[in-house]
């Protein structure tokens, strides 16, 4: 950051919006920027803007849901979907385990293809 006060420089911009969201949900899981350092006092800055602010509350009441959402995903009430694109990241980044995992207990799916290339079903 050096001596601005956004990470788009002198003034708010998309550098800040882009990582406001990362940022503040690292620190709500506890992963907080050093006290004292530019990333903290940037941060701070950054949640006092009433649109962060409001955006931040909305973010904050689904994370509140999320146990629940994790139960239903436990018991097969709810299944992850995996689109092609997700599908490779998982498997490039070592997340085979975690794909095989949700086959197994049936609680992912993955894009029906059919509805977006009827042409494919035969």
């Amino acid at each position: 950051m050096g001596r601005a006060e956004w990470l788009s420089g002198d003034g708010f911009g998309w550098a800040d919006l882009c990582a406001i969201p990362f940022a503040a949900t690292t620190a709500r899981f506890g992963v907080s920027p050093q006290a004292g350092s530019a990333i903290a006092d940037w941060l701070a800055r950054a949640q006092l803007r009433p649109s962060v602010k409001m955006t931040l509350a909305e973010a904050h009441a689904y994370h509140r849901e999320m146990p629940e959402a994790v139960a239903a995903l436990a018991v097969g009430a709810f299944k992850r979907e995996y689109r092609d694109h997700r599908l490779e990241w998982m498997l490039r980044t070592g997340g085979w385990a975690v794909v095989l995992d949700g086959l197994q207990k049936n609680t992912i799916r993955f894009t029906d293809l059919i509805a977006f290339a009827p042409e494919m079903k035969e």
